[in-house]
């Protein structure tokens, strides 16, 4: 139970954040996306459970704040969720380097996903913008948050684990 609402309040501060505050930082046209990389971090702890939840969560709320359709973040949070679950039993012993490699691909899934929904509504984009502009500035700022949401959220889950243990 626990877990449950911590996931429902780290999502609620990591949506706040994104939509008031690193909404209006971009470099060039890229922007961060802190509920994916919290969903990254709270997904690559190897105590936490019901990380499924949180990315159908993740995707029900993103759904709300953005202009892609309405299954576009689910699409999006559940790959990056299962691109997880199959790497950890692969790599688990680099947190750090998965963490990082792991921003890295949820982001190019992210931009991918989002300008193949928008190619389908006939929006149409040179492939070199969206790399140059807006992949490129976006995995920066995905990066740059990683390692600080990564402290923050792994020491937040061994808390909470260390209180469920004790009792």
């Amino acid at each position: 139970m626990v877990e449950v609402v911590s996931i429902l309040v780290i999502l609620f501060l990591a949506g706040t954040l994104e939509v008031g505050v690193f909404s209006r930082l971009q470099i060039l046209y890229g922007t961060a996306d802190l509920v994916m990389v919290a969903l990254i971090v709270w997904t690559l702890n190897s105590e936490t459970r019901f990380t499924i939840v949180m990315a159908l969560l993740a995707g029900f709320m993103m759904s709300f704040y953005s202009a892609l359709p309405m299954y576009g973040y689910f699409i999006i949070y559940l790959a990056v969720w299962l691109m997880i679950q199959i790497l950890k039993r692969w790599v688990w012993q680099m947190p750090l380097i998965l963490l990082v490699f792991v921003t890295i691909a949820a982001t190019l899934i992210s931009v991918a996903v989002s300008f193949g929904l928008l190619f389908l509504e006939d929006v149409r984009y040179e492939l070199s913008f969206v790399i140059t502009q807006i992949f490129l500035p976006s995995m920066t700022l995905n990066l740059l948050l990683a390692f600080p949401t990564y402290s923050f959220l792994n020491d937040y889950a061994n808390w909470i684990y260390r209180v469920d243990a004790a009792k």
